[in-house]
C-alpha cells in the first residue's frame, strides 16, 4: 500500500484578533512593570506630606482655639439677643390676641388663665398664643364665656391634631356645627 503526505491548512476566524490582544496584554505588563518601579516614590512623597500635614494641624487647632475664645462672647451675646427678641416677639403676639378678643366682650385674664391650663393638658401641643389668637375665631361666633371658649378650643386643638388639619380650620368647624 502506498502512502502520501497531504497538508491541510487550518484557519481559524479569530485568530488576528487573539494575535493583536496578545499584542495588548504584553505592552499592559510593560506598562504595569513601569508604574510599579514609581510605587515607592509616591508612598514616600505621601508620608511626608502626612508629616507637613499633622504639623499644620497643630497650628490650625491652636488658631481656632484662639478664634473661639475671640467671638465666645459675640456668640453668647448674640444667643441672648435671640431669646430676648423672641421672649418680646411672644409677649408681643399674646397683647395683640388678647386686644382681639377683648374687643369681643371677652374677659381676657380668665381666657388666658383657661388657655394656660388647657395647654399644659395639652402637653404643649399648642401654646397659649397660639389658642388665645384662635380664641378670637371662637368669641366670634357668639362663645365669648372663657371656659366655652377654652373648651372648644381644646377639642378643636385634639382633633386638628389628631386630623392633621390647623387649629383655626377645626375651631371654625366646631363652632359651626355648635351653632347650628
Amino acid at each position: 500500500m502506498a502512502q502520501s503526505v497531504v497538508d491541510i491548512v487550518v484557519r481559524t476566524k479569530g485568530e488576528g484578533e487573539l494575535a493583536r490582544l496578545q499584542g495588548r496584554m504584553t505592552e499592559l505588563e510593560a506598562k504595569v512593570a513601569k508604574l510599579q518601579g514609581t510605587v515607592p516614590k509616591a508612598a514616600n512623597g505621601i508620608r511626608l506630606f502626612g508629616r507637613a500635614a499633622g504639623g499644620a494641624a497643630g497650628g490650625v487647632r491652636t488658631f481656632g482655639a484662639a478664634l473661639t475664645a475671640a467671638l465666645g462672647p459675640l456668640a453668647a451675646l448674640s444667643g441672648g439677643v435671640a431669646a430676648l427678641s423672641a421672649a418680646f416677639q411672644t409677649i408681643s403676639g399674646q397683647d395683640f390676641a388678647e386686644a382681639k378678643v377683648k374687643s369681643l366682650g371677652v374677659n381676657a385674664e380668665d381666657l388666658t388663665r383657661n388657655l394656660k391650663e388647657v395647654s399644659r393638658e395639652l402637653q404643649g401641643q399648642r401654646s397659649v398664643v397660639e389658642l388665645t389668637g384662635a380664641a378670637y375665631d371662637v368669641a366670634s361666633a357668639g362663645f365669648n364665656d372663657a371656659a366655652s371658649a377654652a373648651a372648644i378650643l381644646k377639642a378643636a386643638s385634639q382633633g386638628a391634631t389628631g386630623g392633621f388639619s390647623d387649629l383655626n380650620t377645626v375651631a371654625n368647624a366646631t363652632t359651626s356645627v355648635l351653632n347650628d
